[in-house]
Formats: structure tokens, C-alpha cells, sequence
């Protein structure tokens, strides 16, 4: 019902997509990545309350709907929002599009509503001209806002969908109970996703709703804790398609509502492309890290890194960024059932790479829509020495040598990089467990059992550490000095040949290390994160030592290319078959 100066109106039925999101509160830090506005305005997660003379809309990263490419990819074709509230105020429906050399925007329909109402704004755009929608409402009196919803007219073709959210974890007890609570608690009547959980490990303490159906698993690593539930989804016969998302993620129940509407009107043409979603930091829940990546023969790309989501701009140019072929990570991806069942199981590879691989062998296009999100710990607080540098090494270095024609080169653009990094930054462990990775590949420990092979790298790593670690505070520069490179090289020369060295240096952890501003000093104080630091010290004679063992490994690998390939590629086309892994399930 509408109810526009005191008379009622029928609302013709629709199909209902998604509801807008509103930010926590205005003093939430990602407040502008929900909703702009002007004047004096309060906001909850369920209501905004606009004072006289204020207004909000909603040409945001979340919230603006990204019409032409939702119209190329889905049947749906024509738009409406509809907003419930109760005060006097004006909307304004406003299409944006993209020029030459500009965005330009233009006003659709324009209404005033006062008393209790349900403001109705369609938009047909036969011509396809704009690219995407936003609402503007400005108030004569004050106002408040319940909902705001997206509906497009039915459809006459309605794709059947049944999702199986499947969530490997291990502890992370406390973001599962979050997640149940919620989120799955939203869709317990939902027939179109039903959630499955591998818990590898120790069994979580915790009352588990009605639509989730709880695995058991030791600790095979996310690969195995995926696969568990991925079978038993596929053992249903239900279900079209399978999320697989991360235990230690932040997701909000749009992106699923998003996800479903998607899916439900994707064209035949698109039906066995994938979608992923971006990664925002869970710190500064403004801050999003990318919005997807791809990999190249020199390592990751990380499209629309490091980029903040309040910007207007940014939230047009996610709304209308391209498809693309790349890596869907499962922090939470969408995968056809038919991909599945064409492009078996993943990899028995414990730790990083398992989804990087599975991208490659399915080589299908990825979706990503503004709004299907999640957000994670920033890098410096989740780097693990053992994931980045033996994991990732390792299993990288696999996927190079079984793709060989398009990553051969990644082994000297990524993992020699990586090495030498390593040894730039003192940081010896990490070294040797690259030279580990290496050595696995050539001795073909991916075949032994997850389980065992995992607590041995672990012990490794603890017999390696030669760095000291300490609580306290230290000065960090947020931004580094320029260094000339000329000085950089002066300074590498005197400390890799003579052992020159003096001073010490500060930086954070992970992606932050600036290697320019290791040259030359003997000591590295490096922030970790949760107030603890380590101190890495500069060792001539393991420098060297470490350099050539790996050199040493890499021409070895290099030399028996065509005989490593055979075997890995054996072992793609065995290990991922369904066989394979019942029997390493047997031994849970």
C-alpha cells in the first residue's frame, strides 16, 4: 500500500531483488560507504531518521545498483525501489552513466510524500543509456526511513536455486557463533541456501541452528575441509550451486540476498561463470584490500587494491568493472555444481593455493557485483610464515610447472623473488621455508598425508626461529623515506660482500617491509601486530649459505621440468577425483 496525501494505492507485484544497507551509524568510520548525506541525520543497521531539512542517498559502494551490467547478465530488465517511512520529503530516483571523459547523471522521476508511505520509483531505460541507479531523499519535515527495497517486474524465466554455503574452519570458534547467530539464523525459512560446516579438529562448543549440517574432519587443511563439505552437498542431489566461504570472515546477509537474486535471473549464457566476492579489512571496514586479482607470471594483481570505499568514483567504477577471467578466492565464492562435477575436487594441497589452482583448471569468467563483499584481518595481523612461505611457495610452484605454458615463469618472477625478499629482510626463517617448499616438490611430499606433513613444517619452523620477540612500542614511520637507488645499491654492496653493516630499522609486518630501507642496517624491528614486535638480525655467512642451497634447488627444478609436470599433472587428474579423497576421509 502507498499512501500519498492521505490516499492508498495498490503496488503492482514485483519481484523483490534486495533491501539497501544502512551503516551501523553516521559515526561509523564506513558510514559514506552506505549512505552520503547532508544536514543532521541518525542512522541504525534498520532505520534513518532525517531531520527537517536534511538528506541522504544511497551512490555508494554497497548501495548503487550497477543496472546495465545486472541487465546484460540477468533477464531482469526493468527497476523499482520502493521506500517505506513516515515524515514529508521529496525522493528523487537518479541515473548515472559514463562519458567520455566524465560521469554524468541525470534525474528520472522525482516525488513528494508525507504521513505514513511506501513510496514507489520505477525505471525502464529502454535505450540502456546508464549504467547505474541511486535514490535521493531530502525532507521538508522530519522523517523516518524502515526500508528501502529493490524490485524488478517478474520475470518469465526463473532459474532454480538451491545453494549450499560451505564453510571450513578451525579455530575460529567466535566467528562461527557470530555467523550463526547473524546470519544463517536470517534465512532459516530461506528454501534456497542450506549451510554445511567442516570443523577440522576439535569439535566447537556451540548450538548450531537448523540450517546447518555439521562435519567432522581432522586437521587436512582447507582443501579437505572444503571437499568434506562439498561432497556431502553434492551427495544431497539439491543443489545448483556451492558458496565456499572463509570461518574468519565478516559477511553481511545482502551479500547472500544479492548472490540469490543473481543467480536466479542469470541468462543460460552466463550460468557456469563464477562470482566472487571483494575483500574490505575488518579494522578499517572503509579500506578495501580488492576487489578481485588475477595472476600473472610475475604473481598476484590485485585489482582495486588498497582503495577507499567511501569515494564516489570508486563506488561507480566497482558498480560497472568488467568481467574478467581470474582467480575466485574462497573467501566466498560461488561455484556452479555443474563446474564442479565437470572440473572435479580440488587438490589435496594443504594451506594457500588450493583456489588459485582450481581458478586455473575451470579457467571460467568471474562475476563481481558492488555490494557482494566480506571483510577480513588486515594482512599484518593473519601473516603466517608457514601459510606464505612454505604453502604458498610450494604449492605456486606446483601450478607452475602443471601450467607450464602460461606460469613457467612464475617460479623465477614469484618464488625467487619471494626468496631473495626474504633474505633482504634478515628474515631467515621464512627463507629456509622456501628452500623447504622447493625441496617437497622434488620429493613429492604433496602425496604424504596432509596431516602429518603439516605438523612436521610446523615443527620445522620452530626449530628454525632465530629472531627474538618482544612486547613494547617503537616509532614507525607510517611513510618510508625516498632512497636514491644508487645509495640502496652502494649500501647492498658493502653489506652482501664485505659485511658492512650498522643501525637497525622499523617497520610493520607482511606487505609493508620496504626492502630499500633494510639495506645497510644490522638490525629489524618489525610490528606484528597486538603490541608485539620481532627483531630480525642481519647473519653474513647464513645469507650466503641460504642463497646458494636455494639457487642450488631451483636449477634442479628448472633442469627436470618435463618429468616434474608429468608427475604433478598425474596428480591433478587422480587426486581430485572423488575416489581419492574417500580415502583420505577414511582415515578421519
Amino acid at each position: 500500500m502507498i499512501r500519498r496525501g492521505g490516499i492508498y494505492k495498490v503496488l503492482p507485484n514485483s519481484n523483490k531483488l534486495y533491501d539497501i544497507c544502512f551503516p551501523d551509524s553516521i559515526a561509523s568510520s564506513d558510514a559514506e560507504s552506505y549512505i552520503r548525506w547532508q544536514g543532521s541525520v541518525i542512522a541504525t543497521k534498520s532505520t534513518l531518521f532525517l531531520c527537517k531539512g536534511s538528506s541522504v542517498a544511497t551512490d555508494t559502494y554497497h548501495n548503487l545498483l550497477a543496472v546495465k551490467k545486472i541487465r546484460k547478465y540477468t533477464f531482469y530488465k526493468d527497476f523499482e525501489f520502493r521506500v517505506v517511512g513516515e515524515g514529508n520529503c521529496q525522493i528523487d530516483l537518479i541515473a548515472m552513466g559514463k562519458g567520455e571523459n566524465y560521469i554524468y547523471e541525470h534525474v528520472i522521476s522525482s516525488q513528494s510524500f508525507f504521513g505514513s508511505f511506501l513510496a514507489s520509483l520505477k525505471f525502464n531505460d529502454i535505450e540502456n543509456q546508464y549504467d547505474t541507479l541511486y535514490l535521493r531523499i531530502s525532507t521538508y519535515e522530519d522523517t523516518t526511513i524502515s526500508n528501502i527495497g529493490i524490485f524488478s517486474n517478474p520475470i518469465t524465466v526463473t532459474n532454480e536455486v538451491s545453494i549450499a554455503y560451505c564453510i571450513c574452519s578451525y579455530n575460529h570458534e567466535n566467528y562461527i557463533s557470530s555467523f550463526v547467530k547473524n546470519i544463517a539464523s536470517q534465512f532459516l525459512q530461506d528454501p534456497n541456501i542450506f549451510f554445511y560446516i567442516t570443523i577440522n579438529g576439535k569439535p566447537y562448543s556451540l548450538s548450531f541452528s537448523e540450517n546447518f549440517n555439521v562435519l567432522k574432519n581432522r586437521n587436512i587443511g582447507a582443501a579437505g575441509g572444503f571437499t568434506k563439505s562439498i561432497i556431502t552437498a553434492l551427495n544431497s542431489k539439491h543443489h545448483s550451486h556451492i558458496i565456499l566461504a572463509d570461518d574468519d570472515i565478516l559477511v553481511n546477509k545482502t551479500s547472500i540476498y544479492k548472490t540469490i537474486a543473481l543467480l536466479k535471473g542469470l541468462k543460460p549464457e552466463y550460468s557456469d561463470y563464477l562470482i566472487s566476492s571483494a575483500m574490505l579489512s575488518a579494522d578499517e571496514k572503509w579500506l578495501q584490500y580488492e576487489r578481485n586479482s588475477s595472476l600473472t607470471k610475475r604473481g598476484f594483481i590485485l585489482h582495486g587494491a588498497n582503495e577507499d570505499t567511501r569515494s564516489k568514483d570508486l563506488a561507480f567504477y566497482t558498480a560497472i568493472a568488467p568481467t574478467k577471467l581470474g582467480i575466485a578466492k574462497w573467501r566466498y565464492c560461488c561455484i556452479p555444481v555443474k563446474v564442479m562435477k565437470e572440473y572435479k575436487l580440488p587438490l589435496p594441497i594443504f594451506g594457500h593455493g588450493h583456489d588459485v589452482e582450481y581458478s586455473i583448471r575451470c579457467a571460467k569468467n568471474i562475476l563481481s557485483f558492488n555490494g557482494i563483499c566480506v571483510w577480513h584481518k588486515p594482512s599484518i595481523k593473519k601473516y603466517n610464515e608457514v601459510m606464505e612461505d612454505y604453502y604458498l611457495v610450494r604449492n605456486l610452484g606446483i601450478i607452475s610447472i602443471i601450467y607450464s605454458r602460461e606460469f613457467s615463469k612464475l617460479r623465477f618472477y614469484y618464488i625467487f623473488k619471494k626468496f631473495c625478499t626474504n633474505i633482504f629482510l634478515f628474515d631467515y626463517v621464512s627463507a629456509k621455508l622456501n628452500i623447504k617448499a622447493l625441496e617437497d616438490i622434488l620429493n613429492k611430499e604433496y602425496l604424504s598425508d596432509a596431516e602429518i606433513l603439516h605438523k612436521k613444517i610446523v615443527e620445522y619452523k620452530n626449530q628454525n626461529i632465530d629472531y627474538e620477540e618482544y612486547e613494547g612500542s617503537i616509532f614507525i614511520p607510517t611513510q618510508q623515506k625516498r632512497i636514491p637507488k644508487t645509495k640502496c645499491i652502494f649500501k647492498g654492496i658493502l653489506q652482501y660482500f664485505f659485511n658492512i653493516k650498522r643501525g637497525s630499522v622499523s617497520s610493520f609486518g607482511g606487505d609493508s617491509r620496504n626492502i630499500k630501507s633494510f639495506f645497510g642496517k644490522k638490525r629489524a624491528h618489525i610490528y606484528i601486530g597486538n603490541n608485539l614486535y620481532r627483531l630480525y638480525k642481519f647473519n653474513f655467512k647464513k645469507t650466503w649459505k641460504l642463497m646458494f642451497l636455494f639457487i642450488k634447488l631451483y636449477i634442479k627444478i628448472v633442469r627436470m621440468d618435463s618429468e616434474l609436470q608429468k608427475e604433478l599433472i598425474f596428480f591433478r587428474d587422480n587426486f581430485s577425483e572423488l575416489s581419492s579423497w574417500e580415502n583420505i576421509f577414511k582415515n578421519n
